[in-house]
């Protein structure tokens, strides 16, 4: 890897921690394909480095891994279709992916954490908000995004996070019917 690459690699981490702390948003990353893809390999490596270090949850860690990403996909690019607003594909998605790619360290040891802990009632509440204040902050990040790719209400990209995250939860669910006692 060169010297640019690497520090275009380095620039755009800064960027997604800064997406992640709600300081930049997906219009200010580059609208590069490139980044783009290298951002959902990264995303789908360190999701499978975090999964492996967990119980298993499913016998196909790495199907539901891919389902859950072209699931995003299409989710995205339908959504910015219907806002009419389908150039912002290639940002919105780096954003989305990266983002989570910088927080997924956080949920790997709260899950890790959450798992090590459910035997000990004193460390189940502390834990268990530790894990609850996460995913409110993925859904405020989410929908931050979509907010700044819509231009549509909070409100309204806020309440089409949590209809996707619980579809695409369904439809895995539906296919992995043994994630149900695992998730």
């Amino acid at each position: 890897m060169s010297a640019f690459n690497l520090q275009r690699l380095v620039e755009a981490v800064s960027l997604y921690f800064d997406i992640a702390r709600l300081k930049k948003g997906p219009e200010d990353l580059p609208a590069s394909p490139q980044l783009m893809v290298a951002t959902i390999i990264a995303y789908g490596i360190a999701s499978l480095a975090f999964t492996a270090l967990l119980p298993p949850q499913s016998a196909h860690p790495l199907l539901l891994l891919v389902i859950d990403t072209v699931l995003m996909l299409v989710w995205i690019h339908l959504i910015l279709r219907v806002a009419r607003k389908p150039e912002r594909f290639v940002q919105t998605t780096a954003a989305t992916f990266g983002f989570q790619l910088v927080l997924s360290p956080l949920f790997a040891v709260g899950m890790s954490l959450f798992l090590r802990m459910r035997e000990d009632p004193a460390w189940q509440v502390p834990v268990s908000m530790l894990i609850v204040a996460l995913g409110v902050w993925a859904l405020i990040v989410n929908s931050r995004i979509l907010n700044a790719a819509t231009q549509w209400p909070v409100f309204a990209c806020t309440a089409l996070v949590i209809a996707q995250a619980l579809a695409a939860r369904g439809l895995l669910l539906a296919i992995f019917p043994e994630t149900i006692a695992a998730g």
